[in-house]
């Protein structure tokens, strides 16, 4: 897998599509959460199918 460059602040808008890992990144800069948590909450919620 590619990895992709993470879009600047400047960048993104409510509307903007981003990759769990991405927004992950950007609203927890010290690392404290990655994709899966995100990813697990939208499974439980109902919200993920697989």
């Amino acid at each position: 897998m590619r990895k992709q460059r993470a879009p600047s602040r400047d960048e993104i808008t409510p509307t903007t599509p981003l990759r769990l890992d991405v927004a992950a990144a950007l609203a927890f800069p010290g690392g404290s959460m990655g994709a899966s948590g995100p990813r697990w909450k939208l499974h439980v919620a109902g919200w993920l199918l697989s």
